[in-house]
């Protein structure tokens, strides 16, 4: 049931099972968004590669915000990657036809 590949991807499924949905409305689109992409394996398996390589910039903020010492070379690499990454991946996602994602 958890095949979690990044940290805030794991601090989300927590959020989701400690507080699941309620709405009939929002349990089907969820279900819809699974189906879509359980027919989409090549674009899945492309967008679950490029979430391994994504940083957990939540926490990497949080300890800027908080004064804590993030400007290690790896930190700073970590966030420009965190950035440059999610515009590479809308390129790769942009002939696929899942209205829930043309958000």
């Amino acid at each position: 049931m958890n095949t979690v590949v990044c940290v805030p991807g794991r601090r989300l499924f927590r959020q989701w099972l400690c507080a699941p949905l309620c709405s009939p409305a929002a349990i089907n689109d969820r279900l819809d968004a699974v189906e879509d992409l359980m027919g989409c394996q090549d674009v899945t398996t492309e967008v679950t590669d490029m979430l391994k390589k994504l940083p957990d910039l939540e926490r990497l903020l949080s300890r800027y915000c908080h004064g804590y010492r993030v400007a290690l070379p790896s930190s700073g690499t970590a966030m420009v990657t965190g950035v440059a990454l999610p515009s590479s991946g809308n390129a790769m996602v942009t002939g696929v036809a899942l209205p829930w994602l043309q958000a």
